[in-house]
């Protein structure tokens, strides 16, 4: 694909990176490409912009995303319907799903400039969470949707489903729904298996010496509720690709949904 726009976001949190937006943005400039800012970076960097993630995601051909894994993360979680290719340029401690370090960032946007560039399709995840009668907003994962325990230091019970079939009983601190891509992250750490196709779900810290973890087609729809008498996490805590948080009771009323999303592309 040939980008006429690009849309730049980066982690406003780094030392020098308003520099490096700015060298950015000239070089796109050099190749005669319109480049639209997010707003905290347009004002990390001295310019002015009104632009939301989302704004950027419907307006651009592209992503620019400055930062590390994180940021990429973030960003994807953010973009809601409207999910555009992300070329990462690094100034994180991890750069995994990143393409260019920041010190080559003149070849990383000559790359993108004469269209020199291959993209990976990667499968994004869609959680939400019932609450008795109230359910939550879709969010979108690129990595996995983690539901924990959070300050209480008991197991608790979740019975889990894929496509609508028992799959188990987990007594766990939490529960880790990964996409492919995530199974390397915080999947991993738990015990998980690396999956190349299909979705990774880990039980965090079983109390069962078995195994704790189990793979489902990518296209599969996962469900988990808590099993047992009456509330079980009064400060539980569901993450979704490091963007969103959501504490409150987790009992036999509670739902936590997960099916597969449209797939993102990263070059």
């Amino acid at each position: 694909m040939h980008a006429k726009v690009i849309g730049l976001v980066a982690h406003t949190g780094k030392p020098g990176v308003g520099d490096l937006i700015n060298s950015i943005v000239k070089e796109f400039d050099r190749f005669s490409i319109s480049i639209l800012l997010e707003k905290e970076t347009a004002a990390v960097a001295g310019k002015k912009s009104d632009h939301s993630i989302a704004q950027l995601g419907a307006a651009a051909d592209l992503l620019v995303v400055v930062g590390g894994d994180g940021t990429i993360l973030h960003v994807v979680g953010q973009l809601g319907e409207v999910i555009k290719p992300v070329f990462g340029i690094n100034v994180g401690s991890l750069g995994f799903l990143t393409c260019a370090n920041s010190s080559s960032y003149r070849e990383a946007v000559e790359c993108i400039a004469k269209d020199r560039i291959n993209f990976s399709q990667r499968a994004l995840l869609e959680a939400r969470v019932k609450l008795g009668d109230k359910q939550t907003d879709k969010m979108i994962a690129l990595n996995d949707a983690v539901l924990s325990r959070g300050e209480l230091s008991r197991l608790v019970l979740l019975c889990t489903r894929v496509n609508g079939e028992p799959l188990t009983e987990f007594n766990a601190d939490g529960l880790i729904v990964a996409t492919p891509t995530g199974s390397t992250a915080y999947s991993l750490s738990a015990g998980g298996r690396f999956s190349g196709r299909c979705r990774r779900i880990e039980a965090g810290r079983t109390s069962s010496m078995s195994a704790s973890s189990e793979a489902a087609p990518d296209a599969a729809s996962i469900r988990s509720r808590s099993s047992g008498e009456g509330p079980i996490w009064r400060r539980a805590k569901l993450s979704v690709a490091s963007s969103r948080f959501i504490r409150g009771v987790i009992d036999t009323a509670t739902r936590l949904a997960m099916r597969p999303n449209r797939s993102a592309w990263r070059a």
